[in-house]
């Protein structure tokens, strides 16, 4: 049985952003995490993509005007607006501190889900393990660097 061994690495010179992608699986189970390890204007640039617009809330307005659906409609599209400020404010907390963010995605069976937390801006997870039941491993590193 192997246990979790810490895989922290420094990003390579000149670069500071990274994307990390990680797979992992169990019995009957698997999912991947992507870490996007990004500077402070990045993350301010990612939340501004989760900011409710005129047009989008315009259109879900309109969307419950639709014959028998068009209720429904609306309010998912209220709760989708709600959920994506909801993002958007995790940012900033960060962001609007001037820190450098990691936002995790994850995808697995039951959906996609998000998450945002501080990043030292130097150094990424490189973390595998394989126990008895749940193995995971780095399945692509990508570096950047942003202005």
């Amino acid at each position: 049985m192997a246990f979790p061994q810490e895989h922290v690495t420094f990003l390579p010179p000149g670069a500071n952003e990274a994307i990390v992608v990680k797979g992992i699986s169990a019995p009957r189970y698997g999912q991947e995490d992507t870490y996007f390890y990004l500077t402070t204007k990045s993350g301010r640039e990612l939340a501004r993509t989760f900011d409710s617009n005129d047009l989008n809330s315009f259109l879900w307005l309109l969307a419950g005007f639709i014959p028998h659906i068009g209720p429904a409609v609306s309010v998912f599209g209220f709760f989708v607006e709600a959920w994506h400020a909801g993002l958007a404010a995790e940012i900033r907390y960060w962001t609007d501190q001037n820190h450098n963010i990691v936002w995790l995605v994850n995808d697995s069976p039951y959906g996609s889900f998000y998450s945002v937390d501080f990043w030292d801006g130097e150094t990424v997870d490189l973390d595998e393990y394989t126990s008895e039941f749940t193995r995971v491993w780095v399945k692509s590193v990508s570096y950047r660097t942003v202005n």
